[in-house]
Parts: structure tokens; C-alpha cells; sequence
């Protein structure tokens, strides 16, 4: 009844348009009408309305434990991004004060970075019935990269206004697999606490020697160069890196070490193979580090000397210097050179591993939508890779620690070998062969 009234006085309204004079009136009962009519319309849709309104409200109520639960786990993470901070500190104190045989110290040094570092972020004391902060579960055990929870440490309330950190339970710690990942002939350097030494980008010196325990031959050879200073400790950590990569891929008997400069990935093929008979190291100048190389060699491996044959040619003119069959390995030859070694290894016929090193895009003979595809440097070792595919070469990829060397692709390559054809039947074998 209330909406008819209201289309009653809509319709009036407009019936009386033609008088002029109340004019002012007529636009002010015109828009009356018009609130009056969608008020009518609301009041016709109001059941709609309500029922629309109590699903939202039962929505709600349904999710609101989960959205609380969420947010306090939100909530729950920055408080304990302190904790874990401070974890980080006693953890660090505890591994340097343990190599220096000081266990105790190592409890104090963590207690007082601890309490320093939680009073500097302003972190809230620990609160629960035994004085020790209870943290979720989803805190407490953070997955590493590898998948492995680690537990944080628990914080215990000390002496008045000091925070003491009990360590948590040790668990096995799983193998690095980030930038220490692949790791062959240097394992040693996975346990965190040699870990730093990989960083280093000084000469290789006596001091350094340390940390190539064991007997081995490739052992021993780092020992004498870090006590000769015949390298720098880079350099060293890629050689060793390649050839335990390569090593079983590009065995021969003649093996040539192209743009060599030092030598030493040509020495350790010479004093740890035995099938290896001749190395040859070509570089255009002979740098003044190699005698240190060699004298090193020589004191662990008599023999190295009688297998190396030092050539000073340019890598371009170096095809009559190698005997056919030949193996070739090239350590980060810069730019075109490593393509160099490429053709080189196609004309000789034998294995060939390669680091490439300073690629050069503009002299790229990879498309150019495949460079904006992949990216130049990708793109270039995949023109490389069709090259020696097309060539009859088997080719495979490996790749070097990338805290060893951020270049750290390898390319190896080995000549296929040609399948046995067998003889077609003749006409009257063809017709004896049972049915």
C-alpha cells in the first residue's frame, strides 16, 4: 500500500508539469517522488536483501578462525625473526670458540650476543610457566633449503634482565647443495667450518696448505704448491674442480692443454693417469708461475717432467704440433679462443672438455632468437653443442660449484663410435632362413 501511495504522488507530479508558475515546487516534489520510488523498490526487495546479508554474516563466522590462526602465525614469525637472528649469533660463537678448543667461552660469548642482539631489536622477553618462551611448531622447525627441518633454539630466562639461548638438539646436517653443490675432488670443503676458505682470491700459500689433508697424490701436489706460492688458491680450486670432472671423459694418450698458462690441469692428468703417455701445454708465452708448477709436480711425481712437452704456438696454428686422436681440454679460454679449441678437437678427432670463459656476443653464431630466448651466454654454448653434435661428437654438460667459479659450465664431448654394419643375407640364405 505504502509503494502504490507513492506512485500515486509520481504520477500527480507529473501530471501537473504544464504549470509553469510552480515550477520550483514541482522540481522539489519531483525529486521527493524519485526517493520515494527507489525507497518502494527497496522496501519490495528487502527479503532478498536480508537473506543476502545472512549468508555474508555465515560466511564470516566460518572463516574467522582461520583468518585469526593465519594472522597470528604472521604475527607469530616477525616477533621470532630476532630469536633466530640471535640463534644465528650463539651458533657462529659456539663454531669459532670450538675450533679454538674454548667450549666455555663459547656459552658466554653466544649468552651476551644473544641478550645484546634481542635488546637491540627490541624483542619481548621470554614468557610461560618454566620461564621459557613456548613457539610454534611452524617456528620452531624451519625448513632448510633441503627440505630438512632445522630446530631453533629455545630461550631460557637467565639472571634478572639476561636471556641465556639453549642450543637446540643436533640433528645430521644435510649435504650443501646450494652454491657448494658438486663438489668432487674437494670435499673437504663442504664442512662449514673451511667453507670461508672458498672465497679467497689470494695466492695459494703456505698457510693454505692445511686444508688439503690425506696422502693422495692430488693432495700432496696442493701441499707443495701452496708451500712454493705457485698460484693463486682461485686458480687452484678450478683446476683441481675440472679435471676431477673431465677426467674420465677425455682419456688418451696424447692429451693437449690448450691456453695452459700455469699448467696445472695438463700436470694433474700426467701425475695421476696412467693411460695419459704425452701432455702437451700450448700457450703462446710461457708464464712465470709454471716452473713453481712443475718443480712442485716434480717433488711429488718424478715422472711429470718426462711426460710434459711445453709448445709456445698460437692456438690457431697449433694442428701440426698434435697427433691425430688427440684429446684437448681448455680452462676458461677467453672469448674466441675457446671456439678455437672447438675446431681444433674436430680436426684432431679426439675427446674434448671445455670451460668457456668471456663469451663474446656479438661474434655469437647463435640465432638471435634463441640469444633472447635462453639468454647469450646459453645460447652460445648451445650453438657449440649443435656444432659438435653435427660433427659425430656425443655431447654432455656438466657443471663446476658455482662458489668455485660463477663460469662454471662444462662442455664435454667424446667422437661417437661407428656402428658394425652388418652383411644383408644373399638370395638363397634368404630363402633357407626357417619361417
Amino acid at each position: 500500500g505504502i509503494a502504490a501511495a507513492f506512485r500515486a504522488i509520481a504520477l500527480l507530479h507529473f501530471a501537473a508539469l504544464p504549470c509553469l508558475a510552480a515550477l520550483p515546487c514541482l522540481a522539489a516534489l519531483s525529486c521527493l517522488a524519485a526517493l520515494l520510488c527507489f525507497a518502494a523498490q527497496l522496501a519490495e526487495r528487502a527479503p532478498l536483501l536480508r537473506q543476502l546479508a545472512a549468508q555474508v554474516a555465515d560466511a564470516l563466522d566460518v572463516s574467522a578462525p582461520r583468518v585469526r590462526s593465519v594472522v597470528a602465525r604472521r604475527v607469530g614469525l616477525l616477533r621470532l625473526g630476532s630469536e633466530g637472528f640471535a640463534g644465528a649469533l650463539l651458533r657462529r660463537g659456539q663454531r669459532r670458540a670450538g675450533r679454538e678448543g674454548h667450549a666455555g667461552q663459547a656459552e658466554e660469548k653466544g649468552s651476551t650476543a644473544v641478550h645484546a642482539a634481542l635488546l637491540s631489536r627490541g624483542s619481548p622477553r621470554p614468557a610461560g610457566l618454566d620461564g621459557r618462551r613456548v613457539l610454534p611448531r611452524r617456528c620452531r622447525d624451519t625448513p632448510t633449503s633441503a627440505g630438512v627441518a632445522r630446530p631453533l633454539p629455545t630461550l631460557e630466562r637467565g639472571a634478572p634482565g639476561v636471556l641465556r639461548a639453549t642450543p637446540a638438539p643436533t640433528r645430521a646436517r644435510p649435504r650443501m647443495l646450494s652454491r657448494m653443490s658438486g663438489l668432487r675432488l674437494l670435499r673437504q670443503f663442504e664442512d662449514p667450518a673451511n667453507a670461508h676458505v672458498l672465497g679467497y682470491r689470494g695466492t695459494a700459500d703456505p698457510g693454505c696448505a692445511r686444508f688439503f689433508p690425506g696422502d693422495t697424490q692430488p693432495a700432496r701436489l696442493a701441499r707443495a704448491l701452496c708451500e712454493r706460492s705457485a698460484l693463486p688458491f682461485k686458480e687452484l680450486l678450478e683446476s683441481y674442480e675440472f679435471y676431477a670432472s673431465v677426467r674420465k671423459h677425455v682419456r688418451a694418450a696424447h692429451l693437449a692443454d690448450l691456453c695452459a698458462g700455469h699448467g696445472l690441469v695438463g700436470v694433474l692428468f700426467a701425475l695421476c693417469e696412467r693411460s695419459v703417455e704425452r701432455v702437451h701445454l700450448l700457450e703462446r708465452r710461457r708464464p712465470p708461475n709454471r716452473e713453481r708448477v712443475l718443480a712442485a709436480a716434480a717433488a711429488v711425481g718424478p715422472w711429470v717432467r718426462d711426460k710434459l712437452v711445453e709448445q709456445h704456438v698460437d692456438l690457431r696454428q697449433a694442428r701440426p704440433a698434435l697427433p691425430r686422436g688427440c684429446a684437448v681440454v681448455a680452462v676458461h679460454a677467453c672469448g674466441t679462443l675457446t671456439d678455437a679449441a672447438l675446431e681444433l678437437a674436430l680436426e684432431t678427432g679426439g675427446p674434448l672438455a671445455l670451460l668457456p670463459c668471456c663469451r663474446s656476443h656479438r661474434q655469437s653464431p647463435a640465432p638471435a632468437v634463441l640469444a633472447r630466448a635462453l639468454g647469450p651466454d646459453l645460447a652460445y654454448d648451445v650453438d657449440r653443442t649443435y656444432r659438435l653434435e653435427r660433427a659425430g661428437f656425443h655431447v654432455r654438460w656438466h657443471e663446476l660449484a658455482e662458489v668455485i667459479t660463477p663460469m662454471n659450465r662444462v662442455i664435454v664431448a667424446r667422437p661417437r663410435k661407428p656402428r658394425a654394419s652388418r652383411p644383408r643375407p644373399s638370395a638363397a640364405q634368404d630363402a633357407l632362413a626357417p619361417r
